[in-house]
């Protein structure tokens, strides 16, 4: 079994997200304080990570685009049931080059 999972969701809500990781590893999820303590360090993107980013190389980015492309696909054709099927499919046709451009 696979449960995929967004990044920018979970950045966005921490807590849903991880609820569906424990209700798909069947972990009890009711404990108030335990979930306090591990929002507490909840993760955030840094605002200014996209200053930081180096430029990346054409030929590079055409490589990691032509190596990735078949698992891509493979992956967002198991993913056709779930409820987001259509947003994963569109980050598949933009792909590698969407994400790093």
């Amino acid at each position: 079994r696979l449960l995929a999972l967004r990044a920018e969701q979970y950045y966005s809500r921490p807590r849903e997200v991880l609820q569906s990781v424990f209700s798909f590893l069947n972990l009890k999820t009711d404990d108030e304080a335990a979930w306090s303590r591990l929002l507490a360090g909840a993760v955030a993107a840094s605002p200014d990570r996209e200053a930081r980013k180096p430029p990346m190389l054409g030929a590079t980015l055409a490589k990691l685009a032509a190596f990735y492309a078949p698992s891509l696909k493979e992956l967002v054709g198991q993913l056709s049931d779930q409820p987001d099927a259509r947003r994963w499919y569109q980050w598949m046709r933009y792909g590698i080059e969407e994400v790093y451009s």
